[in-house]
């Protein structure tokens, strides 16, 4: 099965993104909380213009956190992870971290910061007689977004948010040695390639990094490390939602694109391996006609190799396709082609489709100049991909190509808006003939399938 591993290694990808983390983060034992005392005094003043209630405010919260900062650090499995995380971040002054305004402790949980604020809330509610939701940031149904107060406690200014967390441990997986050596098999560099593009995509779509050494929180196998401590912050009520909104967006989109690419991996699962392949045709050549031949072995001998692939995917979809073969006159040793009519080996030929598909989009964009077809979108310079290589009965390799037929297949000559200096084979053709010259292939042949 050529895809099986790369379809495991894309599934627990998927898992990661898709694992219900929130809760776990939210309940983790032994947490780290920023509390911005300048904006919570800021925040009490824009109400009421009372020092002296300021100041209270100030002090309750201030003696609440003391104290749940006291009874975590009695906790001896959890002391030193709570203490190192402090002082990592007063080192490395994490995002807009300042000694002058802000101060950190330790906490039990998400729940133990939220508890604070609500008493805090109630207490300004009955020192000023005013609603508790303008300094607590609590959402009732129906309220506006513009008209949200106060201040709510969330993993996203200082640590990572629980969607970044996610990614992370996605990332991870695809980053383990064994991802990186099934990836680079030619029959995988495409997809493996693919997978590492969606978390690409989602990093600059969030504009973070990722691997910063101090906010490293996942194992290199993508799991949660046991060093790792959430760091929770007090944010704008308005602000938090609106990442919030954003944070939701960019997983939701991530998600669906790992979706696809497993999807599209578990499909041609079913299919034999390109040599698996190779080696039936050659068993079919081999076999003396009319002889009762019996010999051992997975490959049975075949003229044609045809797979029919079903993946477990939720898909009614089913792909049938003839898996490339490469095959001449008698039966060719893949280490040893006649040099005569082409230089490159049958394993070469086979190397040819990673090798030329790996580049053949960037290289289709950049020669999509008018007067030929002009690069808008991306969509056709991204489709265009070599699907199979078969050998000539001369003995040339004939490179099989395709694109998104719908809708540029209408500017291939002979259809409504064909154009000799539009057609999309031509530039395909000279594109593969720019990356083939770069990598000294001989003499071939390309074809649109």
């Amino acid at each position: 099965m050529s895809n099986s591993a790369l379809a495991k290694i894309a599934k627990r990808s998927l898992d990661r993104v898709e694992k219900q983390l929130r809760e776990v983060v939210e309940d983790y034992e032994g947490q780290i909380f920023i509390w911005d005392v300048q904006s919570f005094k800021e925040l009490i003043n824009s109400f009421v213009q009372d020092d002296t209630i300021t100041k209270t405010l100030v002090d309750m919260y201030r003696t609440k956190l003391k104290a749940a900062d006291s009874a975590m650090l009695k906790i001896k499995r959890h002391r030193a992870r709570l203490i190192n995380t402090k002082a990592d971040i007063r080192k490395y002054k994490i995002e807009n971290y300042d000694p002058k305004k802000h101060e950190i402790f330790a906490v039990r949980s998400y729940g133990t910061v939220e508890r604070i604020k609500r008493h805090i809330g109630t207490q300004y509610a009955q020192l000023t007689g005013r609603n508790s939701k303008e300094v607590t940031g609590r959402v009732d149904r129906g309220d506006k977004l513009s008209d949200v107060t106060g201040e709510q406690i969330g993993h996203g200014e200082y640590g990572s948010a629980v969607s970044t967390t996610k990614a992370a441990m996605a990332e991870a997986v695809l980053g383990t040695k064994t991802a990186k050596k099934v990836g680079s098999r030619p029959e995988n560099i495409e997809l493996y390639t693919r997978l590492q593009s969606r978390i690409v995509s989602y990093k600059k779509s969030m504009g973070i990094n990722m691997e910063l050494a101090h906010v490293q929180e996942v194992t290199s196998r993508g799991g949660i490390r046991k060093t790792y401590t959430p760091i929770l912050s007090s944010q704008d009520a308005q602000e938090n939602l609106l990442e919030g909104q954003d944070e939701r967006k960019a997983l939701q989109q991530l998600r669906k694109d790992l979706r696809k690419d497993y999807q599209d991996i578990v499909n041609l699962q079913g299919s034999e391996t390109l040599l698996e392949a190779v080696e039936a045709v050659q068993l079919k050549n081999i076999i003396p006609k009319g002889k009762n031949i019996h010999y051992k072995g997975k490959a049975k001998p075949r003229k044609v190799v045809k797979n029919k692939g079903k993946g477990k995917a939720k898909s009614s979809k089913q792909q049938n396709k003839v898996v490339p073969i490469i095959t001449g006159a008698g039966v060719p040793n893949l280490h040893k082609v006649n040099p005569s009519r082409n230089p490159r080996s049958g394993g070469s030929l086979i190397s040819l489709i990673g090798i030329i598909n790996e580049s053949l989009p960037q290289v289709v964009a950049k020669n999509m100049k008018d007067p030929r077809l002009v690069n808008r979108t991306g969509r056709f310079a991204e489709s265009a991909r070599i699907t199979d290589i078969v050998k000539t009965p001369q003995g040339f390799p004939s490179i099989g190509y395709t694109y998104q037929k719908n809708p540029y297949q209408t500017f291939e000559l002979g259809n409504k808006q064909g154009s000799p200096d539009r057609d999309p084979r031509q530039l395909i053709d000279f594109s593969i003939r720019e990356i083939a010259a770069k990598h000294a292939i001989g003499r071939f042949y390309t074809r649109r399938v």
